[in-house]
């Protein structure tokens, strides 16, 4: 790899290195030691074994073979209580279109070979060596109902065969195809029975895109009981599944033209999928409209600016929040028209979801103009987060410049404030504070209880959605009993809005000693 590579770049050849390390091979053509190393112990995947060969644990890591005899079936004195067979067949099920009448099936492999060392002034000339050679080859495969084959692609290995069955469905053709290897196994040099590198695929004689996917091949409904399933296919309908891989992963190659079509499909040893980065939506978000990008751009989102508002100041300032997801939802509610099915049924079923979550959304917001202890709980959140997250960036400006102080630190993270909750987060924990405030909470009940769980990928921010509730959580409870704050059972203590906290500066290598004003010495330390 050069100097300066892109990251794409440097993925591949990192693909490139992983593929070649556990499959094989480095050369069409390789040739690798064979003296007690079997081609078993080069390669990890993408093996078949001759018929019938079983792994038996008896014979570890091959210590104990004699030289040539690589392993094989073990003898009838010391088969293993559990009989275990080796994989000796792979392949796939895949839907074609009706009007297709035939399929090019191509199977390849490598075939080792020992062999005696060809250099003789070679170190370890009297060295045996495994030779690869490239196997399999092409046939014509015509869809009819039926069993397929045995199909031959090798004559070099007439014992390694494609099989399968075609199926016609109302709608298209489902064909499911093996490549097997019918070899016996021997003592002897037992990888030259052995396949490796395997590969299967099909592909329409004539160059079409005629592989369908799973809707098209199997469309009756899934019932009530199925709505998840049914949601994922809602959310990923432009993502489709063209063939189902048996003992392998299945690779298909889409039509530039149709994303509902594909070209050809083959087996993948080891499977790879593109996924793309995913990113918290913010107020300026494209996905918007202009009306919600505005109201969005009325909340306050900032940390520290939530701690200092009193309740009815702060449902104002969240209000826009729940505005803009309605009108979200909204627009969300006219693209149903553009769906047909199941998919059509799926978006309903979200969207009166999603209205619900909404609702919620809007009794958190407007609990906390109307609920004292509520207000002053969220308050305390957003301070305990704001101090956490100016904590951390003050450490981490002062691991960048170790001459810093604190108060440099500090000064140089405050000039650039980073401490808002992004959207999601923030309405997580709003939609939640109407049963954290009350105990008797419908949501709290054993039989019709609410569990809400952040789905987001690593780094995302689920982690602080989750504190920022958690804060919530410690400092509402005290006020369970429909008083002012406590603590536990003793006296009044008005100490958790932020005010009542006394926050040092945290030192080098230290903690912060949090400490309520008013409390007994030592209370709140860490």
């Amino acid at each position: 790899m050069t100097e300066g590579a892109s990251p794409a770049e440097l993925r591949s050849e990192l693909e490139r290195l992983v593929l070649t390390d556990l499959l094989g091979p480095a050369d069409p053509h390789e040739q690798l030691p064979g003296i007690r190393s079997p081609v078993q112990e080069w390669y990890l995947v993408g093996m078949l074994a001759p018929k019938g060969t079983i792994v038996d644990p008896s014979r570890a890591d091959g210590d104990d073979l004699q030289d040539g005899d690589e392993g094989g079936p073990p003898g009838p004195d010391d088969r293993p209580a559990k009989v275990v067979l080796f994989p000796a067949s792979v392949g796939f099920t895949a839907a074609v279109e009706s009007g297709c009448t035939s399929l090019t099936v191509t199977a390849s492999w490598g075939r080792y070979e020992k062999i005696p060392n060809p250099d003789p002034t070679a170190t370890g000339a009297n060295e045996r060596l495994w030779q690869r050679h490239p196997a399999g080859g092409p046939i014509t495969l015509t869809l009819t109902d039926g069993d397929v084959g045995p199909f031959k692609p090798d004559p070099t290995q007439p014992e390694v065969v494609v099989r399968g069955r075609c199926r016609r469905t109302a709608n298209c053709w489902l064909v499911t195809l093996f490549l097997v290897n019918e070899q016996l196994p021997v003592r002897k040099n037992v990888d030259e029975r052995w396949l490796f590198q395997v590969e299967l695929s099909a592909a329409p004689a004539d160059g079409s895109a005629a592989f369908v996917g799973r809707q098209v091949a199997l469309p009756t409904g899934r019932g009530p009981t199925d709505r998840e399933l049914a949601h994922l296919d809602l959310l990923y309908r432009e993502k489709v599944e063209f063939a189902v891989g048996h003992g392998i992963g299945v690779y298909a190659e889409v039509a530039p033209e149709n994303p509902h079509r594909a070209t050809s499909v083959r087996t993948a040893v080891i499977p790879r999928s593109e996924v793309a980065k995913v990113e918290a939506p913010g107020p300026d978000d494209p996905a918007l409209d202009a009306a919600e990008r505005a109201l969005l751009g009325a909340v306050a989102f900032d940390m520290e600016a939530l701690s200092r508002l009193d309740g009815p100041a702060v449902t104002r300032s969240l209000a826009p929040l729940a505005e803009a997801y309605e009108r979200w939802l909204g627009r969300q509610a006219d693209r149903i028209g553009e769906l047909a099915g199941d998919d059509a049924e799926a978006a309903r079923a979200a969207l009166v979801a999603a209205r619900a979550v909404a609702a919620r959304l809007r009794i958190g917001i407007d609990l906390l103009g109307t609920d004292t202890v509520a207000a002053e709980a969220f308050a305390f959140a957003n301070h305990t987060m704001w101090q956490q997250r100016l904590h951390t960036l003050v450490a981490g400006a002062r691991r960048e410049d170790p001459s810093l102080g604190l108060a440099d630190a500090e000064a140089r993270v405050t000039a650039n404030p980073d401490w808002s909750w992004r959207p999601f987060q923030l309405a997580f924990v709003l939609v939640n504070l109407a049963a954290l405030a009350d105990p008797t909470h419908p949501e709290r009940q054993l039989d019709t209880g609410t569990a809400d769980l952040l789905f987001f990928p690593t780094g995302g921010g689920k982690t602080e959605a989750y504190l920022g509730l958690t804060a919530f959580t410690l400092a509402v409870r005290p006020g369970h009993g429909r008083g002012p704050l406590r603590r536990g059972r003793g006296r009044r203590v008005d100490a958790l809005h932020p005010a009542a906290l006394d926050v040092p500066a945290v030192p080098a290598g230290g903690h912060a000693d949090l400490r309520l004003r008013g409390a007994p010495p030592g209370a709140g330390r860490r």
